[in-house]
């Protein structure tokens, strides 16, 4: 159950990401501020990791999703515009590898399940009901980094 609803979470944050080709979808661009960060583990900068601003309070339909590169570092991005909704988020980190643990990188035309991906980050940053990380962001957008632990 707990794999279903990280996949369900994760194609609903890739649905974010590339809109759905209606005007209508997502929030409006110019509603958006620029939100950033880094995310690191045990102190090394995580590459491949979707970071997912999941809303909380009055705006719970609009979220917001970066991805991690080599340097650990994301930019969000809301309804294929760059920025974040201002408000209150719970956050969650997934970093989805393959059974010799290669990063893996699922697309709408190539979902996790087809890929053989399984959630590498522990459960009290990947998993919605466990995750205690948040972040407000502000009108003027913001720099959130989240220093994780492996244990």
């Amino acid at each position: 159950m707990k794999v279903l609803y990280q996949l369900v979470l994760l194609t609903l944050g890739l649905g974010t990401m590339v809109g759905c080709g209606s005007a209508s979808a997502g929030p409006r661009a110019e509603s958006l501020v620029p939100v950033k960060g880094c995310v690191t583990l045990d102190n090394k900068p995580l590459e491949g990791a979707v970071v997912i601003f999941s809303p909380q309070g009055a705006n719970m339909a609009d979220g917001a999703v970066g991805t991690t590169d080599a340097q650990g570092n994301y930019e969000a991005t809301a309804g294929g515009a760059t920025g974040a909704p201002v408000g209150p988020y719970k956050i969650m980190i997934s970093r989805l590898v393959d059974p010799a643990g290669k990063t893996v990188i699922a697309t709408l035309d190539n979902p996790p399940a087809n890929l053989g991906a399984i959630e590498s980050m522990p459960g009290k940053y990947s998993d919605h009901t466990k995750s205690t990380l948040k972040c407000t962001v502000a009108p003027g957008g913001g720099t959130f980094d989240f220093k994780l632990t492996s244990k």
